[in-house]
């Protein structure tokens, strides 16, 4: 438990540095613009890819800094372009994502076993029920209609958004690992 809190009072210290800060808006940017390149499977269903920007910043500044960028992110995309109407909902979602990921990733090596621990979590507990839930609000459509096709689309993902996080967060560790040598 004590590691647990340490973690969130780490992590809220994070953004003092300019260069920290730089590097958080450098990793948010790149998460809008793969955000932009979302695949449109149905009107409420779509794959991205934004989540790696997210789990990069919650594994490199923990989950204080990942919950605001994630929270900051989903409005900034629906600024850009806007699907619909802004439901604050989906915002909760991507604050909710980002403490996920600073949670299971922040200060911790990375293995295999936490990013399929991290990916799981947040496609079952976010994906799958609060944004199918959000969804069902904002159309009107029923949540057990939304829910089957949406799982089986997101327990596809599984597999593929862990190999992609992890190897991704590999290479940063690695990159991070050179860059406070020199």
């Amino acid at each position: 438990m004590k590691n647990f809190c340490e973690s969130f009072l780490y992590s809220s210290k994070e953004l003092k540095s300019v260069r920290n800060l730089v590097i958080v808006a450098m990793l948010m940017t790149v998460g809008i613009v793969i955000n932009l390149f979302t695949i449109p499977i149905t009107p409420v269903m779509r794959i991205s890819l934004g989540f790696l920007a997210i789990s990069m910043i919650g594994m490199l500044f923990g989950p204080i800094v990942a919950g605001m960028c994630g929270g900051m992110s989903d409005i900034i995309n629906y600024l850009i372009i806007p699907n619909g109407p802004y439901f604050p909902g989906f915002t909760i979602s991507g604050i909710l994502a980002g403490i996920l990921y600073g949670i299971v990733l922040y200060n911790k090596k990375i293995t295999l076993a936490r990013c399929i621990i991290a990916i799981i979590i947040e496609t079952v507990a976010i994906d799958i029920f609060l944004n199918t839930f959000w969804l069902s609000i904002l159309y009107g459509k029923g949540f057990t209609m939304l829910i089957p096709l949406r799982a089986f689309k997101d327990i596809i993902m599984i597999p593929i958004k862990v190999f992609i996080m992890y190897f991704l967060l590999r290479l940063a560790v690695l990159h991070q690992k050179n860059y406070r040598q020199q």
